[in-house]
């Protein structure tokens, strides 16, 4: 190699780097490729401009040399052809020619051409003008990645800019609310505990219980909240069974729906095994059983059953509450600002848990959905894998041709 070309190269890696050669006349196909292929190039050639389309989307090389005058299609309507082409068209083309006339060169950089080159070769001419647009090349890609990767940045920091706005909102309406009567209340407490009757101090300590539950539950809320926006949160499937899992998450609420008269039904089959992330299934059942208690009056019921519909287990949570407006059903999936109203009881809610239960049936591979009736109640169904489907998919190929 010549200590010219050694510095037209330059940190210029000729290995990595794919030329197609376009030319009728065989002597300078074999010419310049003898020559480009002594540099390292991986050269790649064609005799007409019918096969330099079909080599140049099978191949994608970074640079095509494009003879001009060429039997059947010329040089400029293949170049034409590359750029129409969406797999193609990103590829520089540079024009071999023996065509002088500025007409012909202004007609080559019309249908897309970078640069051409004059016939007979210089053939330093030829390395420099390559060495130049590949080093274009590489420039362009490496600020394309640049791009891409600024543009996942943006995304990530509105992502979190996102959930940081919905951690403000929630804290600044929801996380005050309830202290205030803990406050209240405990200030009475303290004032009255020697003087307060009995049935004050039960009153009071009542509803400080209740404000401190509703804190904790929103704290746990966040807390599993959080870990899901921050992809910390990843299911561990195992096998669980649906009723079992069903009978423990009511149990925690037997208390309060006695206190309620709301009846509690497990109307799970026995038996029903599921795929699942069990932490994961149970925070959605408390989320959906706590929703359907507070919305159900006296005299209602809140009923847990399944139905195994083969590829999937249809979970259905339904009550015989109030009911839910169907111009408020869309708001209550949605990424936005969590929504919540008052339960019957007055209870609170910090529309988290809906959302929650969302992200976790989709990380456990199902979907969910609301029915509701105004004045009839509301059923949240959701979907998951049996377990004898689950082993099927684990025993069976990952593809399959057919």
């Amino acid at each position: 190699m010549k200590p010219s070309e050694s510095r037209l190269l330059g940190d210029l890696e000729p290995s990595r780097h794919k030329l197609l050669v376009v030319d009728d006349n065989p002597t300078n196909l074999s010419v310049l490729s003898d020559y480009l292929n002594g540099f390292g190039f991986v050269i790649l050639t064609a005799r007409d401009g019918e096969s330099a389309l079909r080599r140049a989307a099978l191949a994608a090389p970074d640079i095509i040399l494009l003879d001009v005058m060429m039997p059947g299609l010329s040089g400029f309507e293949t170049c034409r052809l590359l750029k129409e082409s969406p797999k193609t068209r990103d590829i520089p083309v540079i024009f071999m020619t023996a065509l002088t006339e500025t007409s012909e060169k202004v007609e080559g950089f019309s249908v897309g051409a970078l640069d051409y080159i004059t016939k007979p070769f210089q053939k330093e001419e030829v390395l420099a003008r390559l060495a130049t647009h590949l080093r274009l090349r590489d420039l362009t890609r490496k600020l394309r990645e640049v791009n891409r990767q600024l543009e996942q940045h943006t995304r990530e920091l509105e992502a979190a800019n996102q959930t940081k706005d919905k951690f403000l909102s929630i804290i600044a309406h929801d996380l005050r609310g309830p202290f205030m009567p803990v406050l209240g209340f405990s200030g009475q407490l303290l004032r009255r505990a020697e003087t307060a009757p009995v049935a004050d101090i039960k009153r009071y300590a009542e509803r400080i219980h209740r404000s401190a539950q509703l804190v904790h539950d929103l704290l746990e809320n966040l807390l599993h909240w959080s870990r899901l926006q921050l992809g910390r949160f990843e299911p561990v499937m195992s096998e669980a069974d649906l009723r079992t899992m069903v009978e423990g998450v009511l149990s925690i609420f037997l208390e309060t729906a006695e206190a309620k008269g709301v009846r509690l039904l497990n109307e799970v089959p026995e038996s029903l095994l599921v795929q699942a992330d069990e932490n994961m299934l149970t925070a959605v059942l408390r989320n959906l059983v706590s929703n359907g208690l507070k919305f159900t009056p006296g005299g209602g019921q809140v009923a847990v059953s399944a139905t195994n519909h083969g590829s999937e287990i249809e979970v259905r949570i339904a009550d015989t509450g109030r009911g839910i407006p169907s111009e408020n059903l869309p708001r209550l999936l949605t990424s936005q600002v969590p929504f919540s109203t008052p339960g019957t009881a007055q209870e609170r809610g910090t529309g988290l848990g809906l959302l929650i239960c969302q992200e976790m049936v989709v990380k456990n591979g199902g979907r969910i959905w609301i029915e509701s009736k105004k004045d009839e109640g509301t059923t949240v169904a959701f979907t998951l894998t049996p377990l004898e489907v689950s082993a099927v998919a684990e025993a069976e190929p990952a593809s399959r041709v057919s």
